[in-house]
C-alpha cells in the first residue's frame, strides 16, 4: 500500500474510514451452526438418492432433517445480513453489492456443473435396486419434469438461474422454475429476494409502528400462501412465503442485546414463534433457533468467564465454536450448492458397477462422497468465494466513498505553551 499523502487523498481516506462504520463483530458459533445445517442437507439427500428415507424406522422423518435445516439458514440469514446492516449502515447498493459477489460466482460454476448432472441424473439411477420403488419413482418423476421444463424453455429458464431470480415466474409464466437445473437453488433464489428487500425490511422493523405492520404483513403472507390465495400469482420459492422466517432472524437480532435483561419478554417472545411454528409446521427448527439465540446472548465476553462456564455452555463451544467447526462454517456454502451435482457424479461412477442394496449405496455413497465434497468445497472457497468476497468488499467500499459528501477536516489545534 502506498503512502497516503495531503489533500483530496487524505480526505477520501477519512471518508472511507468514517464510512465504514465499526467493525463487524464475528460471532463464531454462527459459523459452526452453518456447518451443521449445510452438512444436515447433505445427509439428507443420501438418504433420498438411496431410498433409505422411505424404508427405515429411524429416518422415516428424514425430510424434517433437511427442510428444518433451510429453514434455520433463513432464520439465520436474516439474523447475520441485519447485524450487518446495523453495524455497517451502508446504503442499498454497496450492500447489495458486497452480496452480489458473495452469492454469484461460486453459484455460477456450481450452476453449470449441475446443469450436467441434470442431463445425467435419469441414466444414473435408471438400473438400481430400488428403482420400481414407488417412492423413487415420485423423486424421479419430479426430476424428469425439471428438466423437461428446462428443455421446453431453455433460454427463459437459464435467464432466471443466472440472475437467481427463477422463484419470481408466476407459475403460469414458467412452470418448475424454482429447482430445475440445480436442485438447492431454490432456496438461493429466497435468499437473494430477501436480500434485495433487506435494507427495507431491517428499517421496518427497527420502529415500534412499523415493526408491527411488518409482522402483520408477513403473517398474512404466509397464511395466506398456504391456503393457496396467490398460488396463480406466487411460487414455492418466492421471498412472500418465506417472509415470515426472515422476519424471525431479524427481530432475533434487534433484540439480542437486550435479552439478558429482559429475560421475561424473551420466554413470550419465543411462546409466540413456537405457536407460529406450530402453524406452519416448523416449530423444531423455531425451538432450536430460538435456544442457539439464547445461548449466544449469554455467551461469556472474557476468557475468564468463558473458564467458568458451565456444561451447557462448554457442549455449544464444543459443537459450535471449535476451530474445526468455523472451518467448516466458512465453507459450508460451497458444501451447500455443490453436494446435490456430486451425488449424481458418484452415482454416475458407481452405479453401473455395482449392485448396491439401499444400505450398502448408503455406506459406499457417503465414503466417496464426503471427502469429496470436502475437497471441492476447499477449492471453490480458497479459490472463488474468498478472492470474490474481497473484490466485493473492495468495489462496495468505492461505491461509499464515491456517494460520500466531502469530510471538512477540522483545524488543528494551537498547540498547549
Amino acid at each position: 500500500m502506498g503512502v497516503i499523502g495531503r489533500g483530496g487523498n487524505r480526505q477520501t481516506a477519512i471518508a472511507r474510514k468514517t464510512l465504514a462504520g465499526p467493525s463487524v463483530v464475528r460471532i463464531p458459533a454462527i459459523e459452526g451452526l452453518r456447518a451443521w445445517l449445510a452438512w444436515a442437507v447433505v445427509f439428507y439427500h443420501l438418504l433420498i438418492t438411496t431410498n433409505i428415507d422411505a424404508h427405515s424406522g429411524i429416518v422415516a422423518k428424514a425430510e424434517m432433517i433437511g427442510s428444518g435445516a433451510v429453514t434455520i439458514f433463513m432464520m439465520l440469514s436474516g439474523f447475520v445480513i441485519t447485524g450487518l446492516l446495523l453495524t455497517r449502515k451502508e446504503a442499498w447498493l454497496p450492500f447489495i453489492t458486497r452480496r452480489a459477489f458473495r452469492l454469484f460466482p461460486a453459484y455460477w460454476i456450481a450452476l453449470a456443473v449441475g446443469a450436467v448432472a441434470m442431463l445425467i441424473r435419469p441414466y444414473v439411477f435408471a438400473d438400481v435396486s430400488w428403482a420400481s420403488d414407488p417412492a423413487f419413482i415420485g423423486d424421479m418423476a419430479y426430476h424428469a419434469q425439471n428438466t423437461e421444463a428446462v428443455l421446453a424453455a431453455p433460454l427463459e429458464q437459464t435467464l432466471f438461474h443466472v440472475s437467481l431470480l427463477q422463484g419470481v415466474p408466476p407459475p403460469a409464466f414458467m412452470s418448475n422454475s424454482s429447482a430445475t437445473i440445480l436442485g438447492p437453488a431454490w432456496s438461493l433464489t429466497v435468499e437473494w429476494q430477501f436480500y434485495l428487500a433487506a435494507p427495507f425490511l431491517v428499517w421496518m422493523a427497527r420502529k415500534q409502528t412499523r415493526a408491527a405492520m411488518l409482522v402483520i404483513a408477513s403473517t398474512i403472507l404466509v397464511f395466506g400462501m398456504q391456503r393457496g390465495w396467490m398460488s396463480g400469482l406466487l411460487t414455492t420459492a418466492s421471498l412472500p412465503n418465506f417472509l415470515y422466517i426472515f422476519v424471525i432472524g431479524i427481530f432475533c437480532r434487534i433484540a439480542l442485546p437486550y435479552l439478558p435483561q429482559h429475560g421475561g419478554f424473551g420466554w413470550a417472545a419465543a411462546a409466540a414463534l413456537v405457536a407460529i411454528g406450530v402453524q406452519t409446521g416448523i416449530a423444531p427448527a423455531i425451538a432450536i433457533w430460538l435456544a442457539f439465540v439464547v445461548l449466544i446472548a449469554r455467551a461469556p465476553a472474557n476468557g475468564a468467564e468463558r473458564a467458568q462456564r458451565g456444561l451447557l455452555d462448554r457442549v455449544f463451544a464444543a459443537v459450535l465454536e471449535s476451530p474445526r467447526a468455523i472451518y467448516l462454517g466458512d465453507r459450508s456454502y460451497s458444501v451447500y450448492i455443490l453436494h446435490s451435482p456430486i451425488i449424481v457424479f458418484a452415482g454416475y461412477v458407481l452405479f453401473p458397477l455395482y449392485d448396491f442394496t439401499r444400505e450398502e449405496a448408503l455406506v459406499v455413497m457417503t465414503l466417496v462422497i464426503v471427502p469429496t465434497i470436502l475437497i471441492a468445497s476447499e477449492l471453490m472457497y480458497r479459490f472463488v468465494e474468498r478472492p470474490m468476497i474481497r473484490l466485493g468488499a473492495r468495489a462496495a467500499n468505492r461505491l461509499t466513498v464515491g456517494t460520500a459528501r466531502p469530510v471538512i477536516l477540522p483545524k488543528p489545534a494551537a498547540p498547549a505553551v
